[in-house]
């Protein structure tokens, strides 16, 4: 038989001391465990369950008093011989509970976790980037403070068909991306059914098709006669994005060429930009002169910040081609407002001006207002020449007139009509 232990009062308690384990009575097997530094005391209940001895923990003393433990063991001991296993039941509430907290998980921290868990496969330093401003232009503000497990058709609705109509390459993009994190977090038990934005017999039966929407023809352009008005409004916008697109309307260069511009591709001296092989459309090193317009935006910058990218976005990164959208959305707004006309294509239906479009425009008034010929502005645009004999040859030779192609362009930015 068991030897029972002396039964404690809490001054006995109190004065225990040294390394080791302490039966204090009152319920078999209940002890004081006393660290190897003393500092730590906490209560352990040894007990037979199924068989095997096994310690609960009953919390830290003084905090969880000798009568509070008593009390605890007891109520234990009880449900032990019930047949209960306390320990399991225990840790299957730890579980629930931390099965709950990942079901809490927001939708921008599973983006944040899956793209940094994937990015490393994703060898296009564009792609990776494309994948965060997509997600946090359009999904962050709708769903990204919802938790995964609580995201349903109507949120997956909500972020896409706003742009399905009038971006839909980049919203069906955006979906892509959308299925594939929430597949992820289904598999990570963040949330559970079926996936609210796959495509597959889900979407594609209550939202038209991709290519029965995309917009075809050319991209909303602005008449040139209108371009000094425009620079005018944008002068007075704030901020870089609005930078940006300025120096995108004065190189007559594409989008993307201007968001991922470094420092290193700029010589200030020159007025050249040196723009590599790899981040043009047509695969070869490109220089583009830069005219004072342009100029004057590269030398506001501060040299401290003269490193990397010219025209950073959020956290350094690359701007996203919404960011400059953006701001044409918001000069048109502000015209709304005023009880001005808006910026729009008249001959496209009336839509909206786009950052792409400004590149007709520049070519259109090339054809019309000058007499340079087509080929430099084909190289003003970074468009292929058919000979590469040829377009090696005129690359080298046109650089000054190009110099001066653009800084007449400049010119009619700001109104000094060449006609």
């Amino acid at each position: 038989m068991p030897k029972v232990a002396k039964e404690l009062v809490a001054l006995e308690v109190r004065r225990l001391s040294g390394a080791g384990f302490y039966p204090v009575g009152g319920v078999a097997g209940l002890n004081l465990r006393i660290t190897q530094t003393g500092n730590g005391r906490n209560w352990i209940l040894r007990t037979m369950i199924d068989g095997k001895r096994c310690d609960i923990g009953l919390g830290p003393y003084p905090e969880v008093s000798l009568a509070d433990a008593r009390t605890e063991a007891a109520r234990l001991k009880k449900e032990i011989r019930e047949g209960r296993n306390p320990i399991k039941e225990r840790m299957a509430k730890n579980q629930a509970r931390l099965d709950e907290r990942n079901r809490r998980i927001s939708f921008d921290k599973a983006t944040a976790d899956y793209i940094s868990i994937h990015e490393k496969t994703w060898r296009n330093p564009k792609h990776r980037q494309q994948w965060r401003n997509t997600l946090a232009d359009y999904a962050s503000p709708v769903i990204g403070n919802k938790a995964v497990a609580e995201i349903a058709l109507k949120d997956v609705l909500a972020v896409l068909e706003p742009i399905w109509q009038e971006k839909t390459e980049t919203a069906k993009r955006l979906q892509g991306r959308i299925e594939k994190i929430l597949d992820w977090c289904i598999v990570k038990g963040y949330c559970s059914g079926e996936n609210p934005a796959r495509w597959k017999h889900h979407l594609d039966k209550i939202m038209p098709a991709p290519n029965k929407v995309a917009k075809k023809g050319n991209f909303p352009a602005l008449a040139y006669s209108e371009i000094a008005g425009l620079m005018q409004q944008l002068a007075t916008m704030e901020g870089t994005a609005a930078r940006a697109l300025e120096f995108t309307i004065y190189t007559a260069c594409r989008s993307g060429e201007t968001r991922s511009l470094e420092w290193a591709d700029i010589d200030l001296k020159a007025a050249v930009w040196l723009a590599p092989a790899a981040k043009t459309k047509t695969g070869q090193d490109h220089e583009k002169p830069l005219c004072r317009g342009a100029m004057a935006i590269l030398e506001a910058i501060p040299e401290s910040e003269r490193s990397g990218l010219v025209f950073k976005g959020r956290g350094g990164a690359e701007q996203s081609d919404a960011t400059l959208a953006a701001v044409l959305k918001r000069m048109n707004q502000q015209r709304e407002q005023a009880g001005l006309p808006l910026w729009i294509d008249a001959k496209q239906d009336n839509r909206p001006v786009t950052v792409h479009g400004f590149r007709s425009t520049f070519r259109d008034w090339l054809g019309d207002t000058t007499n340079y010929d087509r080929d430099i502005g084909e190289l003003a645009l970074g468009h292929q020449i058919e000979s590469k004999v040829e377009a090696a040859y005129r690359r080298g030779q046109m650089l000054e007139k190009r110099k001066q192609m653009m800084a007449d362009w400049y010119e009619y930015t700001q109104g000094g009509g060449n006609e």
